[in-house]
């Protein structure tokens, strides 16, 4: 009636959203879900796959180098969920994220999966040496965003909320410059930069 689309970008996917978000989701047109590697159109219920995979022998050697603090790695593929790493840490990575138990995999097996996203947790007081350990191995290819403190969310270095964003705009005919973004979070920023209106919210 307005003239307008009402979408949420979420770093989760669109199950979580309508599971724990129902009457939200309930009135959006579209979902761009975890970071921009996919979006739903709400109206055709069609989900659209925008990103590269993660290459896991590449995130492997990556996570290998991470060793020196305790973290745990976790993604989801088809809709299961999968992780890797330190079980204390996966627990509380799965308490903070509202999510169901994951399904423990070694470093080996996750080189057999496939996933766009993949995230990485602590639970440190003090992420700083994490944090610098991830600026300084992490591949130039792939992207490192916090949305909370506790994790870094790994993509392919092209995908983000913005380029999801795009790619369901682009089948409405839609420039980003008529987008209104509001955001809280460091991976809210593409879409806050690239949006026509970007507003950065205090959470």
């Amino acid at each position: 009636e307005t003239g307008m689309l009402l979408g949420i970008a979420s770093g989760r996917d669109y199950a979580h959203i309508a599971t724990h978000y129902q009457d939200l989701a309930n009135l959006m047109d579209f979902i761009v879900e975890e970071n921009g590697t996919h979006f739903i159109d709400l109206h055709t219920n069609k989900e659209t796959l925008t990103s590269k995979p993660v290459d896991s022998q590449q995130f492997a050697n990556f996570y290998q180098k991470l060793s020196v603090v305790t973290t745990a790695a976790f993604f989801n593929e088809k809709g299961k969920p999968y992780g890797v790493g330190d079980r204390d840490v996966l627990d509380f990575f799965m308490a903070q994220a509202h999510a169901r138990e994951v399904n423990k995999i070694s470093l080996s097996q996750l080189m057999q999966h496939t996933f766009h996203k993949i995230v990485v947790a602590h639970y440190l007081a003090d992420s700083k040496q994490l944090d610098q350990l991830v600026s300084q191995y992490l591949p130039h290819n792939l992207s490192a965003t916090k949305s909370v403190n506790f994790l870094f969310e790994i993509q392919d270095a092209d995908t983000s909320k913005s380029s999801g964003i795009q790619s369901y705009l682009d089948t409405q005919g839609i420039k980003m410059s008529e987008v209104v973004a509001f955001g809280d979070g460091d991976n809210d920023l593409s879409m806050i930069q690239a949006a026509g209106l970007g507003v950065a919210m205090k959470n």
